[in-house]
């Protein structure tokens, strides 16, 4: 309601009603007068529209910010049909991530082996449970959903955050456990920190020869997860890794 109607009364339900049947009987007026709305203009999905068309056809969800740019506006909406054009480039761009796409759904046995990185945000908590995915009791890490693309062995590595200055590992002061999970079930369990207590003064100067305590600490706070790799089998489906 426009805010120069606040306080005043509602009009009674009869005189509601003698508005809502004069403004459809305009409605038809207007439709029966001109009953041809005009050209459909043919345009393509945006990318949230192939995400989903491609969820529901093959049941595969993936990363369309990874595989095609972002839809120009129009009139405020990224689905209108004036600005759905498409370009040369654009046109590379979706018949790339159609080969892609197909490949994993369909299973190519020749496909080369890829690198795919997740990475948690730098500016989200790791002191509290990270978002609804992650299980009850869990402080920070991340949940993607991943798309095996055949049946085999996968390796996965953990990389835990850096610092800006200096490249040492975030808050390892104290012990932590670091559970890997897939779909829910625990496939790997590793523990870091804790090992070595103290400020860490090679973020900030060379530490010197004669301080073995002391540079034993800093190479722990570099590299202490340079372990943490392992491999899993698991089969060609769109599955729920988290850390």
């Amino acid at each position: 309601m426009p805010t120069s109607c606040a306080g005043r009364p509602r009009p009674e339900s009869k005189v509601a009603e003698a508005f809502v049947v004069s403004l459809e009987a305009a409605l038809d007026r207007a439709a029966s007068a001109a009953p041809n709305p005009g050209r459909v203009v043919v345009h393509r999905l945006n990318r949230l529209e192939y995400v989903n068309s491609i969820h529901d056809l093959l049941a595969l969800d993936i990363d369309a910010t990874a595989l095609l740019p972002a839809d120009n506006g129009g009139v405020g909406f990224d689905n209108n049909a004036d600005v759905l054009s498409v370009t040369p480039a654009l046109m590379n761009r979706y018949l790339s991530a159609a080969t892609k796409i197909s490949r994993l759904a369909i299973g190519d046995p020749t496909i080369r082996p890829a690198i795919q990185v997740y990475r948690a945000s730098e500016w989200g908590t790791q002191t509290t449970r990270a978002n609804e995915d992650q299980p009850f009791g869990t402080h920070g890490g991340l949940a993607v959903r991943h798309a095996f693309p055949l049946d085999g062995e996968y390796r996965i590595k953990v990389r835990l955050q850096r610092n800006f200055f200096g490249g040492t590992i975030f808050g390892i002061d104290d012990e932590h456990e670091i559970e890997i999970r897939l779909d829910g079930g625990v496939v790997q369990r590793y523990k870091v920190g804790g090992k070595y207590k103290g400020a860490d003064a090679g973020i900030l100067i060379a530490i010197p020869e004669d301080e073995p305590n002391m540079q034993k600490l800093h190479a722990y706070h570099l590299d202490a997860d340079q372990d943490f790799n392992f491999r899993i089998s698991t089969t060609a489906l769109a599955q729920e890794l988290e850390l």
